[in-house]
């Protein structure tokens, strides 16, 4: 979630950075043709360099904090547990909206017990 702030953050400030070289008349805008586009002095040009590696960065975060958050949220529903019985051995895997089971019966013959002092053929 800190991530996702951050970005937000960062994303706030290149905005603010370049609504200020604008307004200091660093930049301007280029009519109707290159509608969005902006004409800069150097100064205003390092201001919007500057404004955007911030955007970068905060896109970067907040891609990489929206995979923490879904990740996190899907491990949180998983679970993995043992589960043992006289006659198998497998594993749970269960999440909150499912369940499967997966279980390995050993052989008969391994479930036989051998008595003391008689031959188990081996």
């Amino acid at each position: 979630m800190i991530a996702l702030d951050l970005s937000g953050a960062l994303g706030l400030s290149a905005k603010g950075i370049q609504a200020d070289a604008i307004e200091r008349g660093s930049c301007t805008r280029i009519p109707a043709a290159d509608a969005g586009r902006l004409a800069c002095s150097p100064d205003g040009q390092a201001a919007l360099d500057r404004a955007g590696s911030r955007a970068d960065v905060a896109t970067a975060l907040a891609v990489g904090g929206g995979l923490l958050v879904s990740t996190a949220s899907v491990l949180s529903a998983l679970a993995l547990a043992p589960e043992v019985s006289a006659t198998s051995v497998g594993l749970q895997l269960s999440a909150r909206f499912w369940s499967t089971r997966v279980a390995v019966a050993p052989p008969t013959s391994a479930l036989t017990s051998i008595s003391p002092g008689s031959s188990s053929g081996v």
